[in-house]
């Protein structure tokens, strides 16, 4: 006679709600444990589209000065914030920080050409995962005054 062997099934569900700035995107694991021992399943991967959580804001500025625009995205995998400028060249960020599922990017315009250096600045985040939705900022230029 041939001895028989028992299997019980157990079906486990886990729901997980995606924050504002991406929390809950990320690796998960089930790990299920018995009277036999322990086994730990492979991870499962949680991606979050990037998209932006706080956009930059339009500047107006004094010719031949400085401007700062800052952008905050969020998505699980890492996500990246990438700037184009009005001829839609890649801008270089200034800075980047990462903080959980969100990184903020600065990026620091100089004009050099008077009133006429202003133009819109585009935000687009991305991830390996996808490109979400861009976002504009303008930098509105003064001209000189001369008295």
């Amino acid at each position: 006679a041939s001895q028989g062997t028992s299997t019980n099934t157990v079906t486990s569900t886990l729901s997980v709600t995606i924050g504002e700035a991406a929390q809950g995107g990320g690796q998960y694991m089930c790990t299920a444990t018995n009277a036999e021992g322990t086994d730990v399943s492979g991870a499962a991967v949680l991606s979050v589209l990037p998209k932006i959580i706080s956009p930059p804001m339009s500047v107006a500025i004094a010719a031949r000065t400085t401007a700062e625009l800052k952008c905050t995205a969020a998505g699980y995998p890492t996500v990246n914030v990438v700037w184009t400028d009005p001829q839609g060249s890649v801008a270089a960020a200034k800075s980047t920080s990462h903080e959980g599922n969100q990184v903020t990017s600065i990026v620091s315009i100089a004009n050099n050409e008077g009133a006429d250096g202003g133009g819109n600045y585009t935000c687009t985040p991305r991830n390996s995962e996808s490109t979400g939705a861009s976002s504009h900022a303008a930098i509105n230029v003064y001209p000189d005054i001369v008295i």
